[in-house]
C-alpha cells in the first residue's frame, strides 16, 4: 500500500464516522423494525447450536422475502464477547456502513484512481437510501447486504483463480443474508460479467493500463513518465483488473471462469437454506401488499426526509431519493466523453472505466429504478412470480446504489481532468475536499435517528396478534384505600399498570386495551377497558416501531372479597367484535402485583 492509498483510506474512514456516529447513542432508536433485531439476536443466542434457525420473533417467516440468519450470526460475535444485544446490533450496523464505503472504494479505485474512488465510497456510505435503511427502517439484513454487494463486484472484476474462488462463499453469504435480493443481484452480476467485464468484440486487442496511458500521452517522454513514476491519487494504478478482455477463445474461457463461481455460490447458499426450509417450510407470508408500494417518479428526486412507513400512493414520507450529489456527478461522468480534454494532461486520466462498464452501470441503474416505479406495474403483473422475491418493489433501488456511486466517481474524475497541468497537484485535493463536503452536507440531515429513552428488553413480555404489537414491559403497583392497614386486597383497592407498547408493523385497526382483576375463583372483580392514552392515540395511528408509554387503572368493585391472591390480566381486543388478540400461548398476559 503506497502513501496515496493510505491517505485516501484514512480520509474515507474519517468521513464514514459521520455515517455511523449516530449509532454511539447509548440506547436504541424508534425504527420501523422496532426492537426486532435485538429480540431475534437474543433468540439466536438462546437457541444455539440453532441448526435451521431463522429470525421469526416479531416478523413472519418468508424464505425469500424475509431476513436471513447471517446478519444475526455476525452480531453474535460481539454478543459472545460480552456486548449487550443492543450494542451488538448497533456494531453490526456500524460495520456494515464502514464496509459498504470501503467496498465501493476498493472496487472503484482500480478503475478510477484514488481520489475519485474516495468520492464514490463517500457517496455510497452517505447515500440517502442506505442511511434510511439503517436510521429509519432499522433493516439489519438489508444493511449487511448493502455492504456485501460492492465487495462481490470488486471480486468479480478481477480474473485470478483466487478471486473466482472468493465469489463462491460471497454469493452464498448474500443468499443467507436476504435470499430474494441475492437472486436479483446475481442476475445483475452475471450481466456485468458477461456484458462489461469479459465479453468484448472478437479481435479487440487487450491493452494494459499503462499502454492505455501511453497511447493518450502527448509524446514519448510523457508516456515514459506516466509509466515509471508512482501513481498520483487521481490516477489509475497498473494492477490488472480484467476489465480489458483478451481476444478470441480466451474471452469465452474468461466468461465461464467468472460465471461458475456465481452459480456455485448461489447453489451453496440454497443448500444452506435447506435446514431452514425443513424447519419452517418453503412457503412464506407477508402483511405487505406488494402492488401498493410502487414508487412515483418524483419520489426518486424528492428532497424531503421522512420517518413514516411506506404507504400506498404518492404521499409516502419514506425517502426514496437517489441523492442530488450522486445523480449530478453521475451525469457529469456520463457526459465526460463530450468534454474536450487538453492533450497535455489527458494521459493521467485514462480510466479503466471502459465504455462497456459505464453503459452497463447506467443501464442497470435506470432499469432497477424503473422497475421500482408505477410505470413497471403492468410488467410485474405479467410476471406474478417475481413479487415473491421482494417485500417491496423499491427494494430494487438498493441494488442500484453501487452503480450510481461508480458513475458518481467517474463524474468526479471528469472534474479533476479539467484541472490544468500546472495546478493539478495542488488543486486536486481541494476539489476532492469540496466534493466530500457537499456530499456530507447533502446527507447531514439524515444522520439523526429517532432516539428513545425506553430501556430495551432482550425479549418482549408478549407479542399480540399477527406480529402486530409487542408488550415491552408492564410494571404493576397496588394502591390501597386511605386508612387501610392490611396486605389483603379488598374493595376500593386499585392496581395501576405502567406499560410500554411497540408497533411492529403498520396497524389498520383500533384496538382496545383491557386490564382485568380476578379473584381466586376467577370471577371478574374490577376492570378498565380503554384505548391507548385515554382514547387519544388509537393504534391505527401508531407508526411502525413507535413506542407508546401508557398507564391503566383497575379498582376492585364494592363487595369484592378481601384476598391476597388477586390476578391482573392485560390484553387487547377489537371493540367492534370483542375478539381478542392472541399471543403465542394465550389471549392475555398476567401482570402480578
Amino acid at each position: 500500500m503506497n502513501e496515496n492509498q493510505r491517505t485516501t483510506l484514512i480520509l474515507l474512514f474519517l468521513v464514514s464516522v459521520f455515517a455511523w456516529a449516530g449509532l454511539t447513542w447509548p440506547g436504541y432508536f424508534e425504527l420501523h423494525h422496532g426492537f426486532r433485531p435485538i429480540f431475534n439476536l437474543t433468540d439466536l443466542a438462546r437457541s444455539l447450536p440453532a441448526i435451521g434457525w431463522a429470525p421469526v420473533i416479531g416478523q413472519p417467516f418468508d424464505l425469500w422475502r424475509g431476513e436471513g440468519a447471517l446478519p444475526y450470526w455476525l452480531a453474535l460475535l460481539p454478543r459472545g464477547l460480552g456486548a449487550t444485544p443492543t450494542t451488538a446490533i448497533k456494531l453490526t450496523f456500524a460495520v456494515s456502513l464502514i464496509g459498504a464505503a470501503l467496498g465501493i472504494y476498493g472496487w472503484a479505485r482500480r478503475m478510477l484512481g484514488e481520489w475519485p474512488a474516495l468520492i464514490a465510497g463517500t457517496i455510497y456510505g452517505l447515500w440517502p437510501i442506505g442511511l434510511a435503511t439503517v436510521y429509519v427502517r432499522g433493516a439489519l439484513a438489508e444493511a449487511v447486504f448493502l455492504a456485501i454487494m460492492p465487495w462481490l463486484l470488486g471480486v468479480a472484476t478481477g480474473h485470478t483463480r483466487r478471486r473466482a474462488v472468493m465469489l463462491v462463499p460471497g454469493m452464498a453469504a448474500a443468499v443467507w443474508t436476504q435470499a430474494g435480493l441475492a437472486l436479483w443481484f446475481a442476475a445483475v452480476l452475471l450481466g456485468y460479467i458477461g456484458g462489461a467485464v469479459v465479453v468484448r468484440p472478437r479481435g479487440a486487442r487487450a491493452r494494459s493500463p499503462r499502454s492505455c496511458e501511453a497511447a493518450g500521452a502527448a509524446n514519448g517522454a510523457a508516456a515514459k513518465d506516466a509509466q515509471t513514476r508512482e501513481p498520483r491519487p487521481y490516477e489509475v494504478e497498473g494492477e490488472d483488473t480484467g476489465l480489458q478482455a483478451s481476444q478470441g477463445p480466451t474471452t469465452r474461457r474468461g466468461f465461464f471462469g467468472r460465471v461458475w463461481p456465481v452459480v456455485a455460490g448461489l447453489a451453496l447458499g440454497l443448500v444452506g437454506l435447506v435446514p431452514v426450509a425443513a424447519r419452517y417450510g418453503l412457503s412464506g407470508q407477508t402483511y405487505v401488499n406488494f402492488a401498493e408500494h410502487f414508487v412515483y417518479l418524483h419520489q426518486l428526486l424528492w428532497p424531503g426526509w421522512g420517518i413514516g412507513p411506506s404507504v400506498a400512493g404518492p404521499d409516502d414520507t419514506l425517502t426514496f431519493q437517489l441523492g442530488l450529489i450522486a445523480c449530478g456527478l453521475a451525469v457529469i461522468g456520463l457526459l465526460s466523453p463530450r468534454f474536450a480534454f487538453p492533450a497535455a494532461h489527458a494521459a493521467p486520466y485514462v480510466s479503466r472505466l471502459t465504455p462497456d462498464v459505464s453503459r452497463f452501470a447506467l443501464l442497470v441503474t435506470l432499469i432497477l429504478a424503473l422497475l421500482s416505479t408505477t410505470l413497471a406495474e403492468p410488467l410485474w403483473r405479467l410476471l406474478p412470480f417475481l413479487p415473491g422475491t421482494l417485500t417491496y418493489p423499491w427494494q430494487l433501488l438498493l441494488l442500484a446504489g453501487p452503480w450510481l456511486a461508480l458513475l458518481a466517481g467517474s463524474g468526479s474524475r471528469a472534474l479533476l481532468a479539467q484541472l490544468s497541468a500546472a495546478r493539478r497537484e495542488a488543486a486536486a485535493p481541494l476539489v476532492t475536499a469540496c466534493l466530500l463536503a457537499l456530499t456530507l452536507l447533502a446527507s447531514y440531515g439524515y444522520l439523526s435517528p429517532g432516539q428513545t429513552e425506553t430501556s430495551v428488553p432482550e425479549m418482549p413480555l408478549a407479542i399480540f396478534g399477527a406480529d402486530e404489537i409487542a408488550l415491552l414491559d408492564a410494571r404493576p403497583k397496588i394502591m390501597q384505600p386511605v386508612g387501610t392497614d392490611t396486605t389483603l386486597l379488598q374493595a376500593g383497592a386499585t392496581i395501576s399498570v405502567t406499560v410500554h407498547w411497540q408497533a411492529l408493523r403498520p396497524l389498520t385497526r383500533d384496538y382496545t386495551v383491557f386490564l382485568h382483576l380476578t379473584d381466586p375463583n376467577g370471577q371478574l372483580q374490577g376492570q378498565q377497558d380503554i384505548m391507548p392514552r385515554d382514547n387519544q392515540l388509537p393504534t391505527s395511528r401508531w407508526r411502525p416501531g413507535q413506542i407508546v408509554a401508557d398507564q391503566y387503572y383497575a379498582t376492585l368493585k364494592p363487595g369484592a372479597p378481601a384476598s391476597a391472591d388477586y390476578r391482573a390480566y392485560l390484553g387487547l381486543y377489537l371493540w367492534q367484535t370483542g375478539e381478542r388478540l392472541r399471543t403465542r400461548t394465550d389471549d392475555k398476559v398476567a401482570v402480578q402485583p
